[in-house]
């Protein structure tokens, strides 16, 4: 529709005017079209608020008129196009409209509709004959419009006509050879009345003919036939020549109707996909229309031969493969963790996605069944074509690799429209997202991604027909779990991915489970055996938590501040408090360092920690020999995260920080006490502290 204030009714073809005696009509309000100088009204349009009206514009390029409906009913038939210009799309001009009511007033739900349009293939587009006229005529009746084609036209202006074609129509007055293979691989229905095209279509090897006014309906589930019972059928007012297929006939056909008395096929069809008799598969539906033959003449059929040429057009439009719909998106690696796209996040390439069909429940599992399968390119973007009907896009998260170095099992961050996320509860429930966003832990925030949707496919999205930015994120500073062994989202994971990627790693903890201790306040890691060394400088392991449903909120569940607080030394100099940790480090099964340190400038913050080591040179946090600019704060090293006091025998660190000849570090703002040897021991020539 042009807008009123930029059209100058240059080209237009449907001119609508709605508007009152000033406008040219005869009412206020009056709604009608233009063509030139002179207005005609159709129909008083009421305006104003809940005075919606639909406008319906039924065009045919074909005779180049329109037909114009209001509210469901016809007022104007056949109306020519102002100015009569021939043209190849509808543009539509609303005149004598006031600007600001144009896009909140009548002209809201107009609806522009386009016939479908029928290929007929004659001898010679520019000289119908009479046969062909008539047929012309008959097809424009039921409403459809018909676009002509010279059997010798050239391949290309085939293929050009059919591209914007529903069907095509191939009169038997046609020269077969003229036409030869130009339609077989033609992806719109194909209807033969020509017999001697059945070879080229695929459909039988030849075909012969017979005189008849009947044929026998022996397939009425079809719905060309549909209407009508089974057994003989008059579809012509006399005799007339009828085809029937013999010869090699392809093992798909479909046969509809026989030659009465016989059991030859005269009319058959076969649906996209289906085998041809030589080689290959249709590329989409074919007819062989019962009729055909020189003597053939279309004014002869009567009301059912005419009803089943007419569901014949019917079903090679309906039967018509649509344009594949595609499933496309992103799979990239959100480096710093926090559910956002930055620009200097890089995609991912090479990542599996895989495309499962679901089987209703909305839910992933074994019920699905897989249809494809593809790869993120070089930029981490993919597209999959999707059938009808939902499907799960499933990303494996396990050939997600950074873009420095080597990593392992990174955790979701972000999902698509669809996505399902946990919402980190117990007993655990998930959320479908409705806009694209944080997705922390993917489906189940306890369970490493396998890729098998029957069992553990974490990083899944629900669509159906095409759809765009369907992204997913996945990041290798995340920690999303409790788990103490190496595996996606877990502390050890992140820890070997720091050392084996380049550059620096700040942890990130965004915790997709439930909170483990201190009746639901804080996470605990009970370490049952030794946590991978940190062996990467610029390593941070930061206990600090934050919310789900952002990434980038600090959740503070473990409320409260630990210590006495208050003032120390004879100038009465303030002992700050530590806010309580929201993670916890305990010792599980005799491991005797917590946290050992063989990396330049590593920061270890907002954590409690205890339960470490037995003996000299062993407890919370160890840093070893040349190491330099260790920074420890924040932390509460020697009790648990819900009290500064004696965890018990058992569960003393032997030391909270043991510098085993490391320099240059900082220790500031922590509490450190309850352990068995020492609070803080610097050994081996540590300097610089």
């Amino acid at each position: 529709m042009v807008d009123p204030a930029t059209s100058n009714n240059t080209g237009v073809a449907v001119n609508l005017k709605w508007g009152g005696p000033n406008n040219g009509f005869t009412n206020h309000e009056g709604f009608g079209y233009v063509q030139g100088a002179v207005t005609t009204e159709v129909a008083v349009v009421s305006g104003g608020p809940g005075n919606d009206h639909t406008i319906e514009v039924i065009a045919n390029l074909t005779t180049n008129t329109f037909d114009l409906i209001i509210d469901g009913t016809t007022q104007a038939s056949r109306v020519a196009f102002d100015n009569n210009v021939p043209i190849d799309a509808i543009r539509i001009y609303a005149d004598g409209v006031n600007q600001a009511n144009f896009a909140t007033r009548e002209f809201d739900d107009m609806l522009v509709e386009l016939p479908e349009t029928i290929l007929l293939v004659v001898p010679d587009a520019a000289s119908l004959t009479a046969q062909d006229a008539a047929k012309k005529a008959l097809i424009e009746s039921w409403g459809y419009a018909v676009f002509l084609i010279s059997a010798s036209d050239l391949q290309a202006d085939f293929d050009a006509a059919v591209a914007v074609s529903d069907a095509v129509y191939v009169s038997e007055e046609v020269v077969s050879t003229d036409v030869g293979t130009k339609l077989k691989d033609a992806t719109i229905g194909v209807l033969l009345e020509e017999d001697a095209l059945t070879d080229e279509m695929g459909i039988s090897s030849t075909s012969t003919n017979y005189t008849s006014a009947a044929i026998d309906i022996v397939d009425n589930t079809h719905y060309i036939t549909s209407p009508f019972s089974l057994g003989s059928l008059t579809i012509a007012n006399s005799a007339q020549e009828f085809t029937t297929v013999s010869g090699t006939l392809s093992p798909d056909l479909q046969v509809l109707a026989e030659e009465p008395l016989s059991t030859a096929g005269t009319f058959v069809v076969l649906d996209t996909g289906d085998a041809l008799w030589d080689s290959g598969t249709a590329a989409a539906c074919r007819v062989q229309l019962a009729w055909g033959g020189s003597n053939f003449d279309i004014n002869s059929l009567n009301a059912n031969g005419l009803l089943l040429m007419q569901r014949a057009i019917e079903w090679a439009i309906l039967c018509t493969p649509a344009a594949a719909d595609t499933v496309s998106g992103n799979v990239f690696e959100d480096i710093v963790g926090d559910a956002v796209k930055d620009v200097g996040d890089p995609g991912a390439s090479g990542v599996t996605v895989d495309l499962y069909f679901d089987d209703g429940d909305g839910v992933p599992d074994a019920g699905d069944t897989f249809v494809s399968t593809t790869n993120t390119d070089g930029s981490g973007d993919y597209s999959i074509t999707i059938p009808a009907g939902d499907h799960w896009v499933v990303v494996d998260s396990r050939d997600v690799n950074p873009s420095v170095g080597t990593g392992v099992d990174p955790e979701q961050t972000f999902g698509p429209i669809g996505a399902l996320c946990t919402n980190g509860d117990n007993p655990e429930t998930f959320t479908s997202r409705v806009t694209a966003g944080p997705c922390y832990g993917g489906y189940r925030g306890d369970v490493v991604d396998g890729n098998n949707i029957a069992v553990n496919a974490e990083h899944v999205a629900l669509v159906n027909g095409a759809t765009t930015d369907v992204d997913f994120g996945f990041s290798f500073n995340v920690v999303t779990r409790t788990a103490d062994t190496v595996g996606q989202g877990s502390l050890p994971n992140f820890i070997t991915n720091a050392n084996t990627m380049t550059g620096a790693n700040a942890m990130r903890f965004v915790p997709a489970v439930p909170a483990n201790d201190g009746g639901g306040t804080w996470w605990e890691i009970s370490v049952g055996s030794p946590l991978p060394l940190i062996m990467d400088a610029l390593t941070t392991i930061d206990g600090t938590a934050y919310q789900l449903a952002d990434g980038v909120t600090v959740r503070n569940t473990n409320t409260g501040l630990l210590g006495v607080g208050g003032t120390v030394g004879v100038d009465g100099l303030p002992l700050p408090q530590v806010a309580a940790p929201e993670l916890e480090i305990v010792d599980g099964g005799a491991v005797l360092i917590g946290l050992q340190v063989q990396a330049n400038n590593t920061t270890i913050r907002g954590l409690a920690m205890h339960g470490f080591g037995v003996g000299n040179g062993e407890g919370a946090v160890v840093i070893d020999d040349t190491f330099t600019n260790a920074l420890i704060e924040d932390n509460v090293l020697g009790s648990t995260a819900g009290s500064f006091s004696d965890p018990g025998l058992g569960s003393r660190n032997v030391a909270g920080v043991h510098s085993e000849g490391g320099d240059s570090g900082t220790i500031q703002n922590n509490l450190i006490g309850f352990n068995s040897l020492r609070g803080v021991f610097l050994n081996n020539g540590s300097t610089g502290w």
